[in-house]
């Protein structure tokens, strides 16, 4: 029992020491009157995450804030719950993380959050039952809607097309896949074969995209609902050749990606401004002012105001071969 005591007492120590480690600034670094936010996400160093820390850091000179970013691993939800846990015991003005409708420990820990009169912004993945006050990302919806209009664009008749994700229990895929079905419905000229889910990695995607090309030989299109799989089904195209007779769409700019166009084995890819997520969540706390209008925003201006708005839905673009190499998110 005393063993079990001390164990305790020491893991208790160790989170404590953690948590100063995550989100500890000696005061004599920070101005007194200088806000302070805590930014909890997916693997900040790389790349899409990456890029949602360099709009955190270009919003914290710009506004003079300061914001401690710490991570999570992808799916660890238990992490991400930890860690803001930690912060109703640190003297924080703001936070910024990642929705998850389908989590109800993640939901109550923002509401709480939220209670305790912390403004909570989420970025990527919304979930408006957890009681945030702001969602600044994508409209997954409207990207759906674009990947669909791009695929009737490219195909002269009907279209049968196939979904590839990783899960459509995730909000954000099923946002997009839900825009897509409505634009291909309203063709009138279109229909969705099957949403097949894969793991993350290339090899259960290959042998789904065998098993669609050898059941559906009316198929002359897909969808890629998300990063992963569409990188994968870039490297997949140097072992399929029936890939090369497809018009294939994709989300997100990963290098695999990027080259996969250039090599002509994707036809485009839709890319998010992650930069803009990060930077607009600062600049939403910066500027909180205590209560939410519930009203929805999308960045059709170079100035957009975030707090006055529940949603800000940061821009979107369609990169093809064109503008691989030229592409840019003003």
């Amino acid at each position: 029992m005393k063993k079990s005591v001390a164990l305790l007492i020491g893991f208790s120590f160790v989170l404590l020491i953690l948590s100063l480690y995550f989100f500890y600034e000696p005061v004599s670094r920070i101005p007194g009157d200088r806000p302070r936010y805590a930014c909890i996400v997916c693997a900040p160093e790389e790349g899409y995450w990456g890029e949602v820390k360099a709009g955190i850091r270009l919003a914290d000179e710009e506004f003079q804030t300061s914001t401690r970013i710490s991570g999570f691993s992808i799916l660890d939800t238990a992490r991400q719950v930890q860690l803001l846990q930690e912060v109703e015991y640190l003297n924080l003005d703001g936070v910024i993380t990642v929705g998850d409708p389908d989590i109800l420990k993640l939901n109550e820990i923002i509401g709480q959050i939220e209670s305790d009169g912390i403004p909570v912004v989420l970025i990527d993945t919304d979930s408006a039952q957890s009681g945030r006050s702001c969602y600044i990302g994508t409209d997954n919806y409207e990207a759906g809607r674009l990947a669909a209009e791009e695929i009737l664009d490219r195909i002269d008749g009907d279209v049968h097309v196939a979904v590839l994700a990783t899960g459509m229990e995730k909000s954000y895929q099923a946002e997009r896949l839900r825009g897509f079905q409505a634009a291909l419905e309203e063709s009138g000229r279109a229909e969705i074969l099957e949403v097949c889910v894969n793991e993350q990695d290339k090899f259960s995607l290959m042998e789904s995209i065998a098993c669609l090309t050898e059941t559906y030989a009316s198929m002359n299109a897909i969808f890629c609902a998300e990063a992963s799989t569409t990188q994968y089904i870039g490297l997949a195209g140097n072992s399929l050749a029936s890939l090369r007779d497809l018009v294939i769409i994709g989300f997100d700019d990963l290098d695999a990606t990027l080259q996969a166009i250039r090599n002509g084995f994707l036809d485009a890819t839709i890319i998010q401004d992650a930069q803009a997520m990060g930077y607009e969540a600062v600049r939403y706390l910066s500027s909180h002012p205590g209560h939410r209008t519930g009203q929805t925003e999308t960045q059709n201006s170079n100035t957009p105001d975030p707090a006055s708005a529940g949603n800000l839905y940061t821009k979107i673009q369609l990169v093809t071969a064109d503008n691989v190499d030229t592409y840019k998110i003003p």
